[in-house]
């Protein structure tokens, strides 16, 4: 005997006109279920309807977890795989982007930091990582962040993510 089951993914992105920046990156799967939001350096070539490892990841995560959706916004909304090819793009569109992080945590039940262990220590992100955190204090959230199998914290989700994977305390709270 067959067993046929069928879902409807909901995929939606907010871009720029020229699609060269993305704000916002959201999946819904369940809207009777909690929301999680993940909050990166900025975006890579995924867009509302192709996966690159780290949409995959965190999605399986948040579907493995009992979530129905998720949110992937950025420090930084320049889309590039390159992170030095965003240098001297670190403020285009920044208060647009600090407001949609702002919206999107307010509707979230959990927030994961996934912008990995070497971020903080790049002053290039210093300032965006504060503001962000100041987003995330000013609403009272407690982020957490991906902890691997070896104990390594704030772990980027595309690098060597598996199913042991757990969630644990953002050091910087």
């Amino acid at each position: 005997m067959c067993v046929c089951k069928e879902i409807v993914v909901k995929s939606k992105a907010l871009y720029t006109e020229d699609e060269k920046y993305r704000f916002l990156l959201e999946k819904t799967w369940n809207s009777g279920l909690p929301s999680i939001v993940f909050i990166g350096i900025n975006p890579s070539d995924a867009t509302e309807l192709i996966f690159d490892k780290t949409i995959m990841n965190i999605t399986n995560y948040a579907i493995n977890n009992g979530f129905g959706s998720l949110s992937m916004v950025n420090l930084f909304p320049c889309r590039s795989k390159d992170q030095l090819a965003i240098k001297d793009k670190l403020n285009e569109h920044h208060d647009k982007n600090l407001e949609i992080i702002e919206k999107v945590i307010k509707e979230a039940v959990k927030v994961v930091i996934v912008w990995g262990r070497d971020a903080e220590s790049k002053k290039i992100y210093k300032n965006a990582i504060d503001e962000v955190n100041g987003i995330l204090k000013d609403q009272n959230i407690s982020p957490k962040c991906f902890k691997d199998c070896k104990g390594n914290i704030n772990c980027h989700p595309s690098i060597g993510y598996s199913d042991g994977w757990t969630l644990t305390q953002y050091p910087q709270y």
